[in-house]
Order: structure tokens, then sequence, then C-alpha cells
């Protein structure tokens, strides 16, 4: 026997169910939509403007950028491929051997965007990599857009058999088996929006290189933009045919100067380029 009160309650339950089960449905969407979408993405015209200042800081820093997008640039005997796809890596050649570096967080990175000014941008949240090829190697530079973002920018490289990857100075360098320098990647340096030098240091875990940026005191302005610029291979093999050591060619560009790779080997780079 079923009771009038206790089946008028029962209805009564399930209609209350079905009703809060048609408002979550309505509410879930909402809900989703007002979560927080993550940090914004850092754009290219951020990162160009953040370019421009380190450029009025010390115009010693920057590449003159010789190609414009994503693409090849020969230079010399070798070449530079700088990929539309961040995650396919920068690849640095000299014509017999190809060395590929991976940037940093590739795989969270949006494709490239051209910058003005040559050269292309990879957007991302917190961070982004940008990669100039100047007529005397390539820049893979870090913007760091807040002090959310990591201190620790790594570049895993791909390198030939019997090459390893070392310290050299307050750069680093590749190295053949049988010691000769094959790329040599210039001092460390990262400035603030403000134009202040950000301490900043390289170092070597096997075949990756990693710079850490200590970006995050108080009086950081941002964006803090920071860079390794790896020398082209035919450079360094022109200079060595001018009559430098490797010894001498990877010291004056490691030694922790301001653009010390365009400044302390700027005659012997310009006699490289134009055969004089």
């Amino acid at each position: 026997m079923t009771f009038p009160l206790l089946a008028s309650s029962r209805r009564s339950s399930a209609l209350s169910l079905t009703a809060l089960v048609a408002v979550s449905a309505l509410l879930a969407p909402a809900a989703i939509a007002a979560e927080d979408p993550g940090p914004p993405t850092l754009a290219p015209k951020t990162v160009a403007e953040a370019l421009e200042n380190v450029e009025r800081v010390d115009p010693t820093l920057l590449h003159d950028a010789v190609l414009e997008g994503a693409g090849t640039a020969d230079l010399g005997s070798g070449s530079i491929v700088v990929p539309s796809d961040p995650s396919a890596g920068v690849r640095i050649g000299d014509g017999a051997r190809t060395v590929i570096v991976d940037l940093p967080d590739s795989e969270s990175a949006g494709r490239a965007a051209a910058l003005a000014d040559g050269g292309v941008v990879y957007p991302a949240a917190h961070s982004a990599t940008s990669v100039v090829v100047g007529d005397r190697g390539v820049q893979m530079l870090t913007t760091i857009a807040d002090a959310q973002a990591p201190a620790d920018y790594s570049y895993d490289v791909t390198l030939a058999e019997g090459q390893r990857l070392e310290l050299l100075g307050e750069g680093a360098a590749v190295v053949d088996a049988d010691g000769g320098v094959a790329l040599l990647i210039g001092a460390a340096w990262a400035i603030d929006a403000d134009g202040d030098r950000i301490p900043t240091h390289y170092s070597v875990s096997g075949s990756t290189l990693t710079q850490t940026v200590d970006h995050t005191a108080p009086e950081v302005a941002y964006p803090v933009v920071a860079d390794p610029a790896w020398l082209a291979p035919f450079v360094f093999k022109c200079m060595v045919g001018l009559g430098l050591n490797g010894a001498q060619i990877g010291l004056a560009a490691t030694s922790g100067l301001p653009g010390s790779i365009g400044v302390a080997l700027a005659k012997s780079i310009a006699a490289c380029l134009t055969g004089k």
C-alpha cells in the first residue's frame, strides 16, 4: 500500500532533484567560463618594445637582423635555419655539420611571429623567446614579463659525435673531440626596463645550456631581456684563418663585456664579412 502523503513526498523530491540537475547544467558553462583563463600571452609588440629598449641602453648588445621572419639565412660557408614551429629548434650549420638548439619552453610557445626590425618571436605566457639572425651569428633572446616567470631558461643542444658543451669564461662553447672550438656562445647578459643590468649566468649539464636570470628582486623593472648569442661557425673559422687562435677568440667572445662578441672581435669579424 502506498500512502498518499509518502507518494506526494517522493514526487516532490524527484521534481526537486530534476530541477537541481537542470540548474546545475545551466550554471556549469558559466562556472567554467568564470575560471581563471591563465596568464596572458606575451604579445609580439611587447617583445619588440623590450628589444628596442635594450638597443637604446647599449646598441652593441643586439645584432642587426639579416633574416626577416622564419627561414634560412646563408652566412658565408654555413647557414642558420629559424623554424616556424619552435619545437623544431634552430639549426646552425657550417656546411659539414649542423648543431640543433632547442628553444626554452618550445612545446608551450606559439608559432613564429615576425618582428618589425627582423627576426621572430614565439609568444608564450610570462616569457617569450625571440630569434634574431645577424651577420655574425644568431641571438636567442628571452623577454621576461613578470616575477612569475621562471629564472632558468634551458637550451638543449644536439651535438655531433665526439662534441661536448662546456663553460668558457663567462660564456660557453661547443668543443670537438680534438679540443677545437666548433661554436661559441657569448657572455650572458640581462637588462631590465630601466636599463639596469640583472645578475645572470650560464650553467651546463650534459648537452644543455641553462641561463639563470635573477630577476625577482623588488627593484627589477619588467620586462627583462636576456640573451645567449651564438657565433656563426664560419666566422670563427675565418678568424682562425686570419691568424687568431681558438683560445684568443674564445676569451674575447666570452669575456663578460657587454656585446663582447661584437665589440672585442669587431675588426676580425668585419674582415671575414668583407674579405678585407
